[in-house]
């Protein structure tokens, strides 16, 4: 069952080819210092790669995309490196966007287990661009929900954005959930017609200490309940068909 995204994603890939329909491509590289996922640290000093693919439906649109986690540095060995990939939907309504995806999670060389999630990402045309993303893991049952707003605007050639969150995690396993609260500032330009260069910075904070300290020999030895985190990314996109 885990492998069915993969295979799904493939095959509209292929058949998109074979269509010779138009689709639209992303590919995105980011360096950061740390990288946070639901009020958890999941990486210390990390490089991150990304590809996607979407294809322009009548009334929706479609797409596939694969995600790597790779983290580097002296700690490197406390982090699972992690390959995702995600078959989704993406429906445009008046006042609201869903993005609506299945996405396999893997971890090569690791001895984490593979798990399949649903998750549903909510955004509604108001001030401020607030937003609402539900997930479920289908694997260990996990589940929560987060609350958004990223406003944004320009200044020059530059997109500045600001990202206030807050949400929870229900783990399967019943043990206590997590509630976090973070906030990311942005800025981003393009510096061709097809590639945009962006600088962040973050900031969270949880409730079960889910950040890291220390580390020795390879593993966390001390947590606390703030994380904060700073990088770069390159983003680059085009279309064909």
């Amino acid at each position: 069952m885990h492998w069915i995204v993969l295979t799904a994603a493939v095959a509209f890939m292929t058949k998109a080819a074979d269509a010779q329909q138009s689709y639209e491509w992303t590919v995105d590289v980011a360096a950061s210092s740390a990288v946070f996922d639901r009020g958890e640290q999941i990486g210390g000093e990390t490089v991150e790669f990304s590809a996607g693919m979407e294809v322009a439906l009548p009334s929706a649109s479609v797409y596939t995309s694969f995600y790597r986690l790779l983290p580097v540095g002296n700690d490197q060995k406390a982090f699972d490196d992690e390959a995702d990939y995600a078959l989704g939907v993406i429906i445009n309504g008046d006042a609201m966007i869903a993005d609506l995806s299945a996405n396999l999670l893997t971890y090569p060389g690791e001895s984490a287990e593979h798990s399949l999630e649903l998750l549903g990402i909510f955004n509604f045309d108001a001030p401020l661009a607030p937003g609402v993303i539900a997930f479920h893991d289908v694997e260990f049952e996990d589940w929560g929900l987060e609350a958004f707003v990223e406003p944004s605007w320009n200044t020059g050639d530059w997109t500045h954005h600001v990202l206030l969150r807050a949400g929870f995690v229900s783990p399967g396993d019943i043990s206590a959930t997590r509630s976090y609260v973070g906030m990311e500032l942005g800025t981003s330009r393009l510096i061709s017609d097809t590639i945009e260069l962006g600088l962040f910075a973050r900031a969270d904070a949880d409730n079960r200490s889910s950040f890291v300290r220390d580390i020795e020999n390879g593993a966390a030895t001390r947590m606390r309940s703030t994380g904060v985190a700073a990088g770069i990314s390159l983003s680059v996109s085009g279309s064909a068909g």
